[in-house]
């Protein structure tokens, strides 16, 4: 995928795994996201739980960023979404670990990855979800310019680092609706 500034998407490899360590750093020291970094931060971003993950890249150059969808299998807020959704866990897809370069913020890296996972969502027949932390003012008016929904906010707290904080659940935008025809129905046409 390209778009304004020549950035692209890709599947995530294993091999970007240190880079985006490298980023995460740098993401947490600026941001404060993640709101407590992982003591084994690649693992974290490889969870078990993720479907897929995608990079993004200017240029050819640096990874500017990454996104992953992930099962819903354990989440503390699979409870809020289902409930808002009026569906069960395995219809939804989680939008997690997005995150963008500070250098190169703002160019639409985010909106571009988050595009990304929420296709690939709609493609697998599933309503892509997240959480973020609440007062992290930036990342929610992306996801609500995106179409996301507030659905509740939950206490979210690390067992083990002492460490909790309130998170804003969403519930994404529905698939696109394919364009209607203009002109009669096919069996009508001569």
């Amino acid at each position: 995928m390209t778009g304004e500034h020549e950035l692209s998407v890709r599947p995530r490899s294993d091999d970007d795994l240190d880079d985006l360590v490298t980023v995460l750093h740098r993401v947490q020291a600026a941001t404060g996201y993640p709101v407590q970094m992982p003591p084994d931060p690649a693992r974290w971003l490889s969870s078990s739980r993720t479907r897929e993950s995608w990079v993004a890249v200017y240029r050819g150059g640096p990874i500017a960023g990454q996104v992953s969808l992930a099962t819903s299998d354990g989440d503390f807020a699979t409870d809020l979404w289902t409930r808002a959704l009026e569906c069960s866990p395995s219809e939804i897809a989680v939008v997690k670990r997005l995150f963008v370069d500070p250098p190169m913020s703002g160019r639409g890296a985010a909106r571009l990855l988050l595009g990304t996972a929420v296709s690939e969502a709609h493609r697998q027949g599933l309503v892509p979800v997240l959480d973020v932390d609440a007062s992290s003012e930036r990342a929610r008016l992306l996801y609500e310019r995106s179409g996301f929904r507030l659905v509740g906010t939950k206490e979210l707290t690390w067992s083990g680092l002492g460490h909790s904080f309130r998170a804003a659940c969403y519930v994404g935008p529905p698939p696109p609706v394919p364009p209607v025809p203009k002109g009669p129905p096919p069996a009508l046409r001569d």
